[in-house]
This record gives C-alpha cells, sequence and structure tokens, in this order.
C-alpha cells in the first residue's frame, strides 16, 4: 500500500574555471610578507595580468603551448592570485593554493583551508624565474569522507622579473652645433 526509500544523490565534484595572476604595489612596508587575502583589491592600474580558464573537464589543464605572461616590477609589487570555482551541488569550497617553478615536478603547497578565493604573495618571495599555481577545489566540508571531491586547475606560466633595469649606450655620437 505504501512505500519510502531514502535516496543521496551523487555527489558532483566542483569546477575550478579560471586563475588570473595580478600584481599590485604594496601599500606599507608592513603588508610585504606572504598572506592570505579575503577581498580581491583594486585592479585598477594594474600594469599585468594573465587568466587561464577551463576546458570544460574537471580535470588538471595542461599549460602547453600556453605564452608566458611576464610580471616586471617597477617598485614593491604583491602578486594577487585569484580563482573562480563552483560546485552544483551548492556545496561549500575549501581551496589549497600551491606553486611550482618550470622545470620542478613536486609542487609546494602555499596554504591549506583556504575559503576565500584569493590569495596574495610577496613579488620578492619568488625567485625570478616561470612560475605555475595550482588551485585544488575540495567540498570535503560538506560531504562525508568517501564521498567527497575535488578538482583543480593549473595556470599557465607566470615569469618573475625582480631585476632592475640595466640601462647601457651603446654607441655615442657627438655633433657639434
Amino acid at each position: 500500500d505504501n512505500i519510502s526509500a531514502a535516496y543521496l544523490p551523487q555527489n558532483n565534484p566542483p569546477v575550478v574555471r579560471s586563475i588570473t595572476v595580478l600584481t599590485q604595489p604594496v601599500a606599507a612596508p608592513a603588508a610585504r610578507s606572504a598572506t592570505a587575502s579575503g577581498s580581491t583589491g583594486s585592479a585598477a592600474g594594474v600594469p599585468y595580468s594573465i587568466t587561464v580558464t577551463d576546458s570544460g573537464d574537471a580535470a588538471p589543464v595542461a599549460s602547453t603551448g600556453t605564452p608566458t605572461q611576464t610580471l616586471s616590477r617597477a617598485g614593491a609589487q604583491q602578486l594577487l592570485i585569484s580563482w573562480q570555482a563552483d560546485d552544483p551541488d551548492n556545496d561549500k569550497l575549501v581551496y589549497q593554493f600551491d606553486f611550482r617553478g618550470e622545470g620542478e615536478t613536486e609542487w609546494k603547497t602555499l596554504r591549506k583551508g583556504l575559503h576565500d578565493n584569493t590569495f596574495t604573495i610577496d613579488g620578492d618571495a619568488l625567485a625570478d624565474g616561470r612560475y605555475f599555481f595550482k588551485v585544488t577545489a575540495s567540498d570535503r566540508e560538506a560531504n562525508p569522507g568517501d564521498s567527497a571531491r575535488e578538482a583543480d586547475l593549473v595556470s599557465s606560466p607566470v615569469l618573475i622579473d625582480n631585476t632592475a633595469p640595466l640601462i647601457r649606450i651603446q654607441s655615442s655620437n657627438r655633433t657639434e652645433i
């Protein structure tokens, strides 16, 4: 006459849609350490930016063939890395932020357990060179351990250039008037 059945829908993985890397001037010397940031700050006057978007997959995106963006700086700068991610089930997401240098195979974790979708790092914290940034989104806080899902996205290569400009005079000519 009557039947009841409990049903738990399958958990869908989150999607990391884009990663954007911007430079921004440092406001005060006290703000020059690697910190997590809860605000995106003002992007006005930002001279360089790169954005990587997903290909429709929840799998990591390969950076092969993507042009390198140079992030040079005239003075003290910070890198503001922000990303867009969502979950089809509207689960609350938690993020892990990693980086690695070009030619390296091991990712180095900068921060785990982020709930904000931005991270700020001092421009001097990384040596000159090309770097990749990876954001991993997880819905583990809203789902039991065995059904939690995650997805990540890797940025295109970012060239950090902290070297001061060098001016050389190649030749000089003297003209008399």
